[in-house]
């Protein structure tokens, strides 16, 4: 990239501009990545709705120097029970992103959400921090077949033993 920039620009403000831009990102999505005190442990249409009005999508997508980041509603992958059309919705939506960002090239491709998938390994057992896995199992599955890398948890609660 630097390359391209016009050589009277310093060095120095390219890489704050680059490190500002690359903060604004991550602010935008740890403050958008929808967790269960936004929404409950059991989301529902009419609390992803307000969440969705006061702080933007729920979930969403972009890409940057050839990478696909995907941000994910993971209260949606804990619990779907009252909100299976969200959840259906969701997943087409994250399955058509997977495929497009495989024929586009990207690079890499990056998950951000707040529930992990699991602790240890992917078959744990089903427990209040994970997702279970009649919901995990596929997802992950999924993940593999388009090459996701990375996985990027923000549930602060969570702790390797």
């Amino acid at each position: 990239i630097y390359n391209k920039v016009d050589p009277s620009i310093p060095l120095f403000v390219f890489v704050v501009s680059i490190i500002s831009f690359l903060l604004f990102i991550f602010y935008k999505i740890i403050n958008n990545n929808i967790r269960n005190h936004d929404v409950g442990n059991t989301p529902n249409r009419q609390g992803i709705e307000l969440y969705s009005k006061e702080f933007g999508d729920d979930y969403f997508s972009f890409s940057l120097s050839g990478v696909k980041f995907l941000v994910l509603n993971s209260q949606i992958y804990s619990d779907p029970s009252q909100c299976l059309d969200l959840f259906d919705e969701q997943n087409s939506w994250l399955e058509n992103q997977l495929i497009e960002a495989n024929k586009q090239g990207y690079k890499h491709i990056i998950i951000f959400q707040h529930i992990p998938w699991f602790i240890t390994a992917p078959n744990d057992a089903d427990q209040y921090f994970t997702i279970p896995l009649t919901r995990r199992i596929p997802m992950l599955q999924l993940f593999r077949k388009y090459n996701v890398i990375f996985l990027i948890l923000f549930d602060e609660n969570v702790k390797r033993k």
